[in-house]
């Protein structure tokens, strides 16, 4: 008879795990906890990477119900003739005025200040604001039957005071990133930004209306009513009974216009040398003109992350 040798039991589970690759035989394998993933930076830049079309929907939007509220009452009524055409045309102008010169550096001053220098983003506002404003004057030729040179000098007027509202903007707003904190940043800084635009726009009409000499009609007169947007809308687009006509365009109107048009443009000369051109010295891509973009930057980090 043949010894039988003992043999040891087999471990199956254990033999199973090291299959498994669970580790030791008869040890619990260590539960790996995923770390948590940080939550997701908040983009400060959301509402500036759509601009300027939140800003032409805007106006756009406005101007279309300046157009209702002016010439609404009166086509509501059936007496939307040349005389209260033009009486509509002029409650027009003027909430344009203000839109230009009020609304829309209240608009921008109120948002987060943008990374691009502040010339940048406001020349891009530049056309969403002048286009639809001219598309609302010119028609005013078959509105309130005013001469073709009437409606071009109030649209010079609006273009040129768009410029210098503009430029006052692009001051407020800062050289962005590149200036650091240098801008509008505070809540103070706007509130006095916003205050410097209602000054330039209401104290020149308020002048204006103090500043000595010139009888009526006179040369004085209209000179002074150039001092700011709202007068001079009205003053250009006023009853000239004496000449026979619905409304004239004098000298002093081309004049004003001209110099309305050069101070803007010393105003956005001072921006540039202010900013000290349009560079951006921190990260980011190169943007029209080799500006370097950091906001574009700013987008391609977060898409690595």
């Amino acid at each position: 008879m043949s010894e039988t040798t003992p043999q040891e039991p087999i471990d199956a589970g254990g033999e199973a795990d090291s299959a498994l690759g669970l580790g030791v035989p008869g040890e619990v394998p260590e539960l790996v906890v995923p770390e948590a993933r940080p939550e997701p930076k908040r983009d400060r830049w959301a509402h500036r990477r759509v601009e300027p079309r939140g800003l032409a929907l805007a106006w756009t939007l406005y101007l279309l119900a300046a157009t209702i509220a002016s010439f609404g009452p009166a086509a509501a009524l059936g007496v939307l003739d040349p005389l209260s055409g033009r009486y509509a045309a002029r409650v027009l102008l003027v909430l344009v005025a203000t839109g230009v010169g009020l609304l829309w550096p209240m608009m921008r001053l109120c948002q987060e200040r943008p990374a691009r220098p502040g010339a940048f983003a406001v020349g891009q506002d530049l056309t969403v604001m002048i286009i639809p404003t001219q598309a609302v004057v010119w028609p005013l030729v078959f509105l309130a039957m005013w001469p073709l040179s009437v409606v071009a000098a109030l649209g010079a007027v609006l273009f040129s005071w768009t410029v210098i509202f503009g430029g006052l903007l692009a001051f407020a707003l800062g050289p962005g990133e590149r200036g650091g904190e240098a801008g509008a940043t505070g809540t103070g800084a706007r509130v006095v930004w916003t205050g410097i635009c209602a000054v330039v726009l209401f104290a020149g009409a308020i002048l204006g209306s103090f500043a000595p000499g010139g009888e009526a009609g006179s040369s004085a007169e209209r000179w002074r009513a150039m001092f700011s947007p709202l007068t001079a809308v009205l003053d250009i687009a006023g009853e000239r009974y004496a000449s026979g006509q619905a409304a004239q365009v004098m000298p002093e109107h081309w004049a004003g216009c001209g110099v309305a048009l050069g101070v803007g443009l010393a105003i956005w000369l001072a921006v540039g040398a202010y900013h000290g051109g349009m560079g951006v010295s921190r990260g980011g891509q190169d943007g029209p003109g080799g500006v370097r973009d950091p906001i574009a930057g700013e987008a391609d980090a977060g898409s690595a992350r």
